[in-house]
């Protein structure tokens, strides 16, 4: 097999190195790589960099240390190659017999051929005698099925951009006239032609749309930015089609940031009317951090669209959807839905149709009237025509609705299905929806290092694509998993940051979603009092935007336990009539759980332990049926306190450590020091060295010589939730390490789980 001419056992003297062989990084693993070299790297460049690299590290890094200030590459080939790399590739071409060029210009242009295609594409020259050569000089490779490659991308790579312009053409132009299929045809058309041509302009949107269909983001967007370019100017119609169609598959590529300054372009180029009208939507549904400028882009489209009944149709859709769920005028956004559904239940446009049920299904169930034949009716309009590129779509709204109702078994499907195709499709909007909603998926069933792992995932891609409006629903679910894991400072800054941009642009649910999470936080710290005045504001301003539904966002029943604990019983009772309301209404497990554990609080409150208890019971067995692991675990940790007071302190120090076995596995850290404390409460002494089931299970691994992560994969748990079971074991018994924890379970001195010690 024939080596690679640029690593380092090819550059130096023999024996005086060691080779170790390493496969290519993965794309995913490239871009933890790269880190700490940029900031942000687009799914396009990042795509580029790993495809010109070969999965090489160190190649990999170069070329992102050579990479422009903006991170992007919009050239499917060229790519400037920094120093550090052209002097040897350089070399090492600079010794290649001159009568290579045309073969190797020829193989840097087509990518991977074969042997007969270079034959047609240069019957003149004996190719098999110069690939013979070439192979013999360590530049191409010819495999056993004839297909012909550069022994390094690097080396297509700077083959390519030594061709000068004119001589690029002249190839591309060549290679255009030879090629049957038309998308490779409709390639080479586009980097042979300078002039605008109406015929190969078409050819290349019809290329673009064929790309896009099939997954081929980066190249559609390619295809799409030389069909606009190649646009006759005497034809604004197409021309406007064609920016569209760019800017769409731009942003789905993961290019956000820069969809968004070209829709700002076009849009400053079009004077009043329908067409300016339909690029005011396309800038619209790219949805940046700026509401004030989204909305008033939206009601100047709806002047533009006056007289064109679907297109302001459209326009209400889009405006209804930014006023109910960004600005908090649900009521309002919903009468605008309402309006163009009826528009789209006339005109017979399935993407509209669409689009418009699943927003004001959306909007309904926040309100508290899930209308699930809505959100259905629009999924099924997904499967016929398929997802949208540059929103989430009906499936993943259907899913976000089994989520706020509790069932997580049915939006782990659809989440997962979607984040699947996402990541398949490598549209950028895509995977940061998708991830983000997977942490709000792993949070609600206490896989908290999952969420965790999420989250910065979304975050990181949000970056990547220049996607802030993203970015800033991010960093709410950033703030909540940190606040579950225990690491407030950074959940309370990112909070606070989410408030502040919350605030400053009018963004009402942003605002209460801020003040839950700061009040949650609170809540998890034991402070009370700072936790109710968070609660109440958030509760208060989610009644007065018409959010009913607390499964989105649980102002209300936190609210509750929050004032029940500061013992304001009465304001507990009033806010209770309101979820009691929610429950009737939207009749979803979740809702009718949390109801039976905040019941409980409220009655615990009131004095009535005995009371409290079976409701308190009936929530915990509810979560843990339905698998929401902290829910159930804050019902237990209720229940311990309703036992307490109704004084059954033994029974109660059974369910304290309960609580607390059950924090501790999820890594809820905050949650399991109130537990321990409420623990040590009931049965003063027991938290120092008596061992938690769990902790019982670990110990008895421990002492038989298994190692973190042997562990962590022996109790299903993550090993960072081992580690802190470690550490717990560790500070009650009084020891520091391992070996000692195996000799106190050796000699009994330490009781270890039966089941597992056998």
């Amino acid at each position: 097999e024939t080596t690679d001419p640029l690593t380092v056992g090819s550059l130096l003297p023999p024996h005086h190195c060691r080779t170790l062989e390493l496969g290519p990084l993965s794309l995913r693993a490239l871009r933890r790589l790269l880190t700490p070299i940029v900031t942000t790297i687009s799914r396009p460049a990042l795509r580029r960099i790993h495809e010109i690299s070969g999965g090489n590290p160190l190649f990999a890094i170069e070329l992102a240390r050579g990479m422009q200030d903006d991170g992007h590459y919009r050239s499917p080939r060229a790519m400037p190659l920094p120093e550090s790399l052209h002097g040897a590739i350089a070399r090492h071409l600079g010794s290649v017999p001159d009568e290579l060029g045309p073969l190797l210009n020829a193989v840097s242009a087509v990518g991977r051929s074969s042997v007969r295609e270079l034959e047609d594409i240069h019957p003149s020259l004996d190719v098999r005698g110069l690939l013979a050569t070439a192979v013999a000089s360590r530049i191409l490779i010819v495999a056993d099925d004839l297909e012909v490659r550069f022994a390094h991308p690097l080396l297509g790579s700077a083959v390519y951009t030594r061709m000068t312009p004119l001589e690029r053409r002249s190839l591309h132009a060549e290679l255009a006239r030879r090629a049957a299929d038309p998308d490779v045809h409709a390639h080479h058309v586009a980097l042979s032609t300078d002039e605008p041509d109406e015929a190969a302009a078409q050819m290349l949107e019809d290329a673009a749309r064929r790309a896009g269909r099939s997954g081929a983001l980066d190249l559609a967007a390619e295809m799409a930015a030389h069909s606009l370019r190649l646009t006759p100017a005497g034809d604004p119609d197409a021309g406007l089609r064609r920016a569209l169609l760019e800017t769409e598959r731009l942003a789905a590529a993961g290019e956000v940031g820069g969809a968004l300054a070209l829709a700002d372009k076009l849009v400053a180029t079009l004077p009043p009317g329908p067409r300016r009208a339909e690029a005011l939507i396309r800038r619209a549904e790219l949805e940046d951090d700026d509401l004030d400028k989204g909305e008033s882009l939206l009601v100047q489209a709806l002047e533009d669209a006056a007289g064109d009944a679907l297109l302001s149709a459209r326009v209400l859709d889009m405006l209804g959807w930014l006023r109910g769920v960004f600005r908090g005028d649900l009521r309002g956004g919903i009468e605008s839905a309402r309006e163009a559904l009826a528009v789209g239940d006339s005109v017979g446009d399935p993407s509209f149709r669409m689009s418009v049920a699943a927003g004001l299904s959306n909007m309904e169930a926040l309100a508290g009237n899930p209308r699930l034949d809505l959100i259905r009716s629009a999924v099924a309009i997904e499967d016929e025509i398929g997802r949208p590129p540059l929103w989430a779509g009906p499936r993943v709204l259907l899913a976000e609705q089994l989520l706020w109702a509790g069932d997580l078994a049915a939006s782990r499907a659809l989440f997962e299905s979607a984040h699947e195709q996402a990541v398949r499709s490598g549209n950028g909007r895509w995977i940061s929806y998708g991830l983000y909603d997977l942490a709000s998926l792993e949070c609600a069933a206490g896989n908290l290092a999952t969420a965790d792992k999420c989250v910065r995932d979304a975050m990181q891609a949000a970056l990547d694509s220049g996607d802030t409006h993203v970015e800033v629903w991010i960093l709410h679910r950033l703030a909540l998993v940190a606040s579950w894991l225990g690491r407030a400072s950074e959940a309370r800054a990112a909070a606070r940051h989410r408030l502040e941009i919350a605030s400053r642009r009018g963004d009402r649910p942003g605002i209460a979603r801020s003040r839950w999470t700061l009040g949650f936080l609170a809540l998890s710290e034991g402070n009370s009092e700072a936790a109710a005045a968070e609660l109440v504001a958030a509760a208060e301003l989610l009644e007065e935007m018409g959010f009913a539904n607390s499964g989105s966002i649980p102002a209300l029943p936190d609210a509750i336990e929050a004032l029940a604990i500061t013992g304001d019983a009465a304001r507990a009772s009033e806010f209770l009539q309101r979820l009691e309301a929610q429950a009737g209404a939207l009749d979803s497990p979740w809702t009718c759980a949390v109801l039976d554990r905040t019941r409980g609080i409220v009655m615990l409150a009131e004095g009535a332990a005995d009371a409290a208890a079976p409701a308190l019971e009936a929530a915990v067995g509810a979560f843990d049926r339905s698998g929401h692991r902290p829910d159930a675990a804050r019902a237990v940790l209720a229940l311990g306190r309703a036992l307490l007071r109704a004084g059954r302190r033994s029974r109660a120090a059974e369910v304290f450590a309960d609580a607390r076995s059950r924090f501790a596995e999820m890594g809820a850290a905050l949650w399991e020091a109130r537990a321990a404390a409420e623990l040590e409460r009931a049965a003063p002494g027991r938290t120092a060295g008596t061992l938690t089931p769990a902790e019982r299970r670990l110990a008895a691994l421990v002492a038989r010589g298994m190692r973190n992560r042997e562990i962590s994969q022996s109790l299903f748990m993550s090993v960072a939730t081992v580690e802190a079971h470690l550490t717990r074991i560790y500070r009650k018994l009084q020891i520091r390490s391992r070996s000692e924890l195996a000799r106190l379970v050796a000699d009994g001195t330490v009781e270890v789980s039966e089941e597992v010690h056998a």
